[in-house]
């Protein structure tokens, strides 16, 4: 993605003069452009007793190479813990809710495989709503159900398409009810080659009706092959940049990741804070070329002629995305993944706070994928070598306080 694209997304703000209060003995600045907060951390608020940790033995670990069903997950799309302490787990395999007690042994399951009311054909996402569940069926419709959190069956709708025929993509919730909907279509036909598309981002009613628009976002670097027929052959980049976005309590962050910036926007898609780290994006080392040209090689061996074609046209970027991926917490503080080619590896986060302050660093458990930030606790899945799910439970320990 060009700079020129960049700064006509953010509004030209990177050149726009403004006020400015700097607090370098903090490592931070924060200025005011044209109503739109820059916020720039280039040094770590905590201090060694304020840190934050996490455990490195989970709490609760749910999920068994063998046994009975209940005990065995597969494709994980889920996980929350509810006020009481249990945990509910999207199991697409068997497309159910599932749910533990707190200590991890099985308490009860709802929905099933089918088209009927409270039955899902592939579950993409699970969030809550206060004391309710909603949980996206992408494949049944773009259907969301919601359920309480004792797993009872209360409604279903399906996210509607927009008055110009673009369909829903994916979605995710607010806490308020509303849903951010991602829907299909591009501005501009791609070319052949490495293309950066852009994403178009509505937000939808609790009940599946388009609302307002929130505006068009950078997607992710593609290498794409026209096919006859009228069909594109694509593959995501190795390394290339692709866009970050996280729901939290008021607004949504977005960010593209060519640079260390992130930008918070309200639900009417205005854009109200610029985070910013001054470092540079790292460059790909010799050792992850090797490693990717070996991957290519077999690959190219094992695949299709128009799959070879397209493996001929890459070329790795000479430095890493600026970030990965992007999460709010239950105190609404944004962790932002630093960058690792496989998602699962990313296991070192920067915290901001909810004025976009750079608190710090926090490792998390290697190979783990988060899926809730409480505010004393950490909740994902953790795939083993034989490639067995289980989902855990891990302290969240907060530094002392001011």
């Amino acid at each position: 993605m060009s700079r020129t694209m960049l700064t006509a997304l953010t509004g030209g703000l990177l050149v726009l003069p403004g006020c400015e209060s700097r607090e370098p003995a903090l490592g931070y600045s924060a200025r005011d452009s044209a109503g739109i907060a820059i916020v720039e951390s280039a040094l770590p608020l905590w201090t060694g007793e304020k840190a934050w940790s996490v455990a490195a033995e989970p709490l609760v670990t749910i999920g068994a190479a063998e046994g009975p069903d209940q005990a065995t997950l597969y494709r994980v799309r889920g996980a929350l813990r509810l006020g009481d302490g249990r945990i509910v787990v999207a199991n697409s395999g068997t497309d159910e809710l599932r749910f533990y007690n707190a200590d991890g042994s099985y308490h009860s399951a709802a929905g099933r495989a089918g088209g009927g009311p409270g039955e899902f054909d592939t579950i993409s996402r699970l969030w809550r709503v206060a004391d309710s569940l909603f949980v996206y069926d992408f494949q049944q419709g773009n259907r969301l159900s919601v359920f309480t959190n004792e797993g009872e069956y209360v409604r279903s709708f399906r996210l509607q398409p927009t008055s110009d025929g673009r369909i829903p993509l994916d979605a995710g919730g607010f806490a308020g009810g509303q849903v951010l909907v991602q829907v299909s279509g591009q501005r501009e036909r791609p070319k052949d080659g490495l293309a950066f598309d852009l994403e178009l981002f509505l937000i939808y009613s609790g009940m599946g009706e388009p609302l307002d628009t929130l505006g068009w976002f950078p997607g992710s670097e593609a290498y794409l092959l026209s096919l006859p027929g009228g069909s594109v052959a694509a593959m995501d980049r190795p390394y290339g940049l692709a866009s970050q976005r996280a729901i939290g309590q008021n607004g949504i962050y977005f960010g593209s990741s060519e640079t260390y910036e992130i930008g918070w926007y309200d639900n009417r898609g205005q854009l109200g804070r610029l985070i910013r780290r001054p470092v540079p994006n790292a460059p790909i080392t010799d050792g992850e070329r090797a490693n990717y040209e070996s991957e290519r090689a077999e690959a190219y061996a094992r695949s299709s002629p128009v799959f070879r074609e397209v493996l001929e046209m890459v070329e790795l970027p000479e430095r890493k995305p600026a970030y990965g991926r992007l999460i709010v917490d239950a105190e609404d503080n944004l962790w932002v993944a630093e960058y690792e080619r496989h998602r699962d590896a990313m296991n070192r986060w920067n915290v901001f706070d909810p004025d976009g302050r750079w608190l710090g660093a926090v490792s998390t458990p290697a190979g783990l994928m988060i899926h809730e930030i409480g505010s004393d606790y950490l909740l994902g899945v953790r795939r083993d070598e034989f490639d067995v799910e289980y989902v855990q439970l891990y302290e969240l320990r907060r530094g002392e306080s001011e």
